[in-house]
């Protein structure tokens, strides 16, 4: 599913062409200048980008988004353009419906936002294994620790009504660590999605499947068994409350929707808006959410960066 919707953010085309942020004012519901931009955007309210059509997720209203911020693409050219936006799959998502799709988009704004916020003792605490025995996760945490993985869990308590889970796994055979994470309403999904993505992780830097890669981890993997390991980086966390593991049975996925945009527009002081990326081609819903005043991080919260010169 990743990789179709980067496809849908590939091949997705602008709505409107050569525009500027002053002659949208009044159907822009955001600063653009709230986007994530690059060291040295020119970007500026008078620049002339390209934009889709957007929608809030609260209200309904139309509005647009610069074509830069949802786009997908890594080919390398020769040629320049000005830099304006940066290019990110952050809240990029697919679903059964375009609803669902928004859903999961909006939660995984939410989750990088968590993380750009986790504080040790703060908003980030240690969650025991012995925690997780009475959670839907325990035989998927089991079957690592049987593999000879070692498994470390933190909980991100920063929106209330939601769980946000942190996963870090290492393996004796590699001795490098791989991060997951993952926000949900029901904290077993949560943690199931931190779990899993971890191990996604580990996988997809052992296949090499994706292009984008940071090579600091192959430079991780040619040290290992060296009588130079790495420096220990894990942040010393205090422990989570027991975490409740039965929860109510789920609203309509509307009201999850709804909900969802409620807290992100309370926290960024703005609604939180989607991009369908739709075409002639397109073949699933696809949406990208973007939430203008919220953080993003990609880092694991649970590690100090490592010294790779050691």
């Amino acid at each position: 599913m990743e990789s179709l919707e980067s496809w849908h953010a590939e091949n997705v085309t602008p709505d409107l062409s050569n525009a500027a942020a002053t002659e949208l004012a009044t159907s822009l519901t955001y600063a653009p200048e709230q986007l994530r931009r690059p060291v040295g955007s020119f970007y500026h309210a008078d620049a002339k980008v390209d934009w889709l059509i957007a929608t809030t997720l609260l209200t309904g209203r139309q509005t647009w988004v610069p074509w830069p911020a949802v786009l997908v693409n890594i080919e390398i050219r020769d040629a320049w353009g000005p830099p304006t936006f940066s290019m990110n799959t952050n809240g990029l998502a697919s679903g059964n419906s375009y609803h669902e799709a928004a859903l999961h988009g909006l939660y995984e704004v939410m989750e990088r936002h968590s993380l750009a916020q986790a504080e040790p003792g703060s908003t980030l605490f240690a969650v025991p294994l012995d925690d997780v025995a009475s959670s839907d996760c325990a035989a998927l945490v089991d079957m690592i620790q049987r593999a000879g993985s070692e498994l470390h869990i933190a909980r991100i308590d920063t929106w209330d009504g939601y769980y946000c889970f942190t996963a870090e796994l290492t393996s004796s055979m590699t001795e490098v660590p791989f991060a997951g994470h993952g926000l949900h309403h029901d904290p077993n999904v949560a943690l199931s999605r931190a779990i899993t993505e971890a191990a996604q992780s580990r996988l997809t830097a052992i296949s090499g499947a994706r292009e984008d890669l940071p090579l600091v981890i192959y430079h991780r993997f040619a040290r290992m068994h060296t009588y130079a390991p790495l420096r220990g980086s894990t942040r010393q966390l205090p422990t989570a409350e027991p975490n409740p593991w039965d929860v109510p049975d789920v609203s309509s996925l509307d009201d999850l929707l709804a909900s969802a945009a409620t807290a992100v527009a309370a926290e960024a002081g703005t609604e939180p808006v989607a991009v369908v990326c739709d075409f002639d081609d397109a073949c699933i819903p696809v949406v990208k959410v973007i939430a203008p005043g919220l953080m993003t991080s990609h880092a694991s919260p649970m590690r100090t960066p490592l010294d790779e010169s050691a």
